[in-house]
């Protein structure tokens, strides 16, 4: 039922339409009280010209009290339409001319009952929208502030906020926000408003911000435009980075103090790009952070035949997994072997970014692989000649009553002779491996020509000849010198010829591959398959091993600056011992 309140001044008015709305479907008459017409409940208010006079301010008052619902008033106007201003007619939604005519009032009455059912459901609604913000509102984790960015007035806030910065919504609404709660960056935030309401899109920013206990806290906030009431409104979204800010300060000092190489990569269509580097990175790798930040890894650090194990180890990354594995990699001081373990980082719930710590383990290789090799060839070979010795020895005693001892005896000197050379050799391997993988900058023809001299001076009978351009320079080893010597001194002692001859050449660099080589030839009987293999495969086995150092000392020496040694047939016989290089580059 439409309770419908009638201030209505005739009584005779008042008693023709109670008794009209009474034989109405749906309305449910109501008499005021003399004195406050308007104390009770109603619906509808049917109201002539002297009341509206009267009580025009209260009938306002009544239906702004239940806004946002439409509280409907119709005015019964008399012919002279006595006293009713502009202002008077404002309050009013219908009118209709004395003497009523029934039909008509009965149109203006339904109308009216429809619209304000209409605005009763759009107010339902409205207060369940409301609701459903005001819980979303306070179950965000940012701290969440609507206000009026002309007038600087707060309109909403939720707990987050108040808990954030310590003030209470009261505190929050007398404030200026840009000139009291952001504290460093008044004029920077004022421009970042600006901005908001000239794009009317989001925007994100960070400012400080202080709280009412006097504490700064560093702020990532974001603002869009909201209409309120056809206003234009702030809605800031404001979150507390300061840990995230001393997190990131901690991952820096961990990043730029780790004795670990470390790069920062970003994946781009699954490509890792290096992003940043620390000092250690700079130092292993030996590039300076300029030089390589921006670069793709794969072109900057991976060798020609390890790219599909890079793709291999991304697709792996982007998966999520974490990775420990051992890989190589191109440094300016040549290739290195390194432990790779790789941090996928997640960005809004995928992997976009990684870290890549790398941790130089070639001098680990290189001694584990020193061990194995001169354990087994000691071993071997001290077993093997011992017994040699022993057999001589034996032969001694039997002979010594007037046989020939001669031969036996120089056996024994030859042998002893080899095994202390054997062990002068293990010596000096040792000594060399404890220095490391030095490099330095130098002119390899220059090398040559004083190992060519020495080894001359050293073995008068020996034909020693070079074929040297007029300087090369490389990244070449400290210890590059006996390499060489090593491998011109060896061709000599084995070779069956009368006179040895020994062909040290130097090939600048290749354009195509950038390498530089040195090949020492001979005429000797050629180095046996067992030698090259064991080479080949990095390490002695129990079924197959070297018979001396010599070749094993060569390879790690050159190695150890990511150069490579290849044994190859020389015609019509012996071998071409060749040693890689890398030239020296500007990266």
């Amino acid at each position: 039922m439409t309770r419908t309140l009638l201030v209505i001044e005739t009584e005779e008015n008042r008693e023709a339409l109670t008794k009209w709305l009474a034989a109405q479907d749906g309305y449910e008459p109501v008499h005021p009280d003399g004195d406050a017409p308007f104390e009770c409940e109603f619906d509808l208010c049917i109201i002539d010209d002297p009341s509206l006079c009267r009580h025009r301010d209260v009938l306002v008052a009544c239906q702004e009290d239940v806004e946002p619902v439409f509280l409907p008033a119709l005015l019964v106007r008399s012919r002279s339409g006595e006293g009713v201003d502009a202002i008077g007619l404002d309050a009013v939604d219908e009118q209709i001319d004395s003497p009523i005519q029934k039909d008509t009032l009965a149109y203006r009455l339904e109308n009216l009952v429809e619209r304000r059912a209409l605005s009763r459901r759009l107010a339902t609604q409205l207060e369940e929208t409301t609701n459903r913000y005001q819980k979303i509102l306070q179950a965000a984790n940012d701290a969440i502030i609507v206000f009026d960015p002309a007038e600087k007035t707060l309109l909403e806030c939720n707990s987050t906020a108040l808990s954030l910065f310590g003030y209470s919504a009261e505190e929050l609404a007398s404030m200026d926000l840009g000139r009291e709660l952001i504290t460093a960056e008044q004029e920077m935030f004022e421009t970042f408003l600006e901005s908001v309401n000239e794009q009317g899109h989001g925007w994100t920013d960070r400012f400080t911000c202080r709280t009412a206990a006097g504490d700064e806290l560093r702020t990532e906030i974001s603002a869009s435009v909201l209409e309120v009431n056809d206003r234009p409104h702030v809605l800031l979204s404001i979150r507390d980075i300061t840990e995230r800010k001393r997190e990131h300060a901690r991952l820096t000092t961990l990043f730029e103090n780790s004795l670990d190489a470390i790069a920062a990569v970003e994946f781009v269509d699954r490509e890792p790009m290096i992003r940043a580097v620390n000092p250690a990175f700079e130092e292993t790798f030996g590039y300076d952070a300029d030089a390589i930040v921006g670069e793709a890894v794969v072109d900057a650090l991976v060798p020609p035949d390890r790219a599909a194990e890079l793709a291999d180890h991304a697709d792996r990354v982007l998966a999520g997994d974490h990775i420990t594995t051992e890989v190589r990699r191109e440094t300016k001081h040549g290739a290195r072997e390194l432990l790779l373990r790789a941090v996928p980082i997640e960005r809004e719930a995928r992997v976009s970014d990684a870290y890549a710590v790398y941790t130089d383990i070639t001098k680990r290789k290189q001694r584990e692989q020193q061990l194995q090799v001169l354990n087994r060839i000691l071993r071997h070979n001290l077993r093997n000649d011992m017994n040699l010795i022993q057999g001589h020895a034996s032969n001694l005693v039997d002979e010594l009553a007037g046989r020939d001892a001669a031969a036996d005896a120089r056996k024994i000197e030859e042998t002893a002779a080899g095994l202390v050379e054997m062990s002068q050799k293990a010596d000096k391997i040792n000594k060399l491996s404890q220095r490391g993988g030095v490099s330095h900058r130098a002119d390899v023809v220059s090398i040559v020509e004083d190992v060519s001299e020495t080894v001359q001076e050293t073995s008068p009978d020996a034909d020693i000849a070079t074929e040297l351009p007029e300087s090369v320079i490389v990244l070449a080893p400290t210890q590059l010198d006996v390499a060489i010597r090593e491998l011109c001194e060896n061709a000599i002692k084995h070779t069956t010829d009368r006179t040895p001859e020994v062909t040290i050449c130097v090939s600048p660099a290749d354009a195509s591959s950038g390498s530089i080589e040195i090949e020492i030839l001979d005429n000797g009987p050629g180095i046996p398959e067992d030698e090259r293999a064991v080479l080949a495969e990095g390490g002695e086995t129990p079924f197959r091993h070297g018979s001396g150092l010599g070749l094993w000392m060569v390879n790690w020496i050159v190695a150890s600056v990511g150069g490579e040694v290849d044994i190859t047939d020389n015609e019509p016989h012996g071998s071409i011992v060749t040693l890689t290089l890398r030239p020296i580059t500007d990266k």
